[in-house]
């Protein structure tokens, strides 16, 4: 009956994730999978199949691609009794600890005939329950010049949103700060509505910067959701300068998303502040289970000059 129903009404998502929690109790692996991705296809957000396949795979003895799915599950059904029960279990037989590395590399061609500028970066966290432990570093040659920046991180979630903090300093400091400290927090992704605040304190060789951004997003439908973020730098000089951006991110597949930014606002990636102008487009995809890659590329409009730049980057959770 429930493949008549899809038969007949192929874009109904409740009648797919149905025949999944019907197919997943006949032992029919495979169709429930099936159905549930299909689901979500349809319906990128619908949190009944993310849990059935999480359940799938916990059942199969891959914890890890279980634990992928229930974090995709959004807060308003993170308490619910099945999604803390698989939460429980997975703990109990230590799928509870997570991995996570990033990298990432960009190209970016300068006006005016100046050097390329070359960025690199590399990142690993661990996270243990609602806390995460991370460290990173960032390698960028600008002008001919090259500098090196380090970072450690820690964050705390829970079910509403998260809180973290960053220090990191560079080797030369000729373009990144030579320390800096980052307080951040953000309201749990996949509501209505969403908050991400920022305040940064940095210390240049040109002199201190103070930093605090704040970004509220509004999901307008299962596949889109767009944001408005608002910026205020006190820069090296003392002087107060003010900016925003706008932000659209829109779901193209279940496994994929596209990104895109404008913006108007004062930046320090000169080892100065500035005023640049930026349009942005990005392309993440789930490859494989716990693998994404992500690129973009970004058009910067500055006094002194103007930047096209490439990137390309890599994260992998295990």
């Amino acid at each position: 009956m429930l493949e008549d129903a899809v038969a007949a009404q192929p874009r109904n998502a409740d009648a797919w994730v149905n025949l999944g929690l019907t197919r997943s109790a006949t032992g029919d692996v495979a169709g429930a999978r099936a159905a549930f991705l299909r689901t979500l296809e349809i319906a990128p957000s619908y949190d009944d199949a993310k849990v059935g396949l999480a359940r799938l795979a916990y059942r199969a003895g891959d914890g890890r691609e279980a634990q992928v799915w229930l974090d995709r599950v959004g807060a308003a059904h993170a308490r619910d009794p099945d999604v803390v029960a698989l939460r429980s279990a997975l703990s109990q037989v230590g799928h509870d600890v997570n991995w996570r590395l990033d990298a990432g590399a960009a190209y970016s061609d300068l006006s005016r005939s100046l050097p390329a500028w070359r960025e690199g970066s590399a990142s690993i966290a661990r996270r243990q329950g609602r806390d995460t432990f991370g460290a990173g570093l960032e390698w960028a040659r600008r002008f001919d010049l090259s500098d090196v920046y380090g970072e450690a991180r820690y964050s705390r979630g829970g079910p509403h949103g998260y809180w973290g903090l960053s220090l990191g300093a560079a080797t030369e400091h000729i373009f990144k700060p030579k320390a800096s400290l980052r307080l951040e927090g953000a309201t749990a992704e996949d509501q209505d509505w969403g908050l991400n605040g920022a305040v940064t304190f940095a210390r240049y060789d040109a002199g201190p910067v103070r930093k605090a951004d704040l970004r509220v997003s509004r999901k307008v439908s299962e596949d889109a959701r767009i944001s408005a973020q608002g910026v205020v730098v006190k820069d090296e000089t003392g002087q107060v300068r003010a900016g925003y951006g706008l932000g659209a991110k829109l779901r193209v597949s279940n496994k994929s998303d596209l990104s895109l930014g404008w913006s108007d606002a004062p930046e320090s990636s000169e080892g100065f502040t500035v005023d640049v102008r930026t349009v942005s487009v990005g392309l993440s995809a789930e490859v494989a289970p716990g693998l994404q890659i992500r690129t973009g590329v970004a058009r910067e409009n500055r006094k002194a000059f103007d930047r096209t730049e490439v990137s390309l980057g890599l994260a992998r959770w295990f």
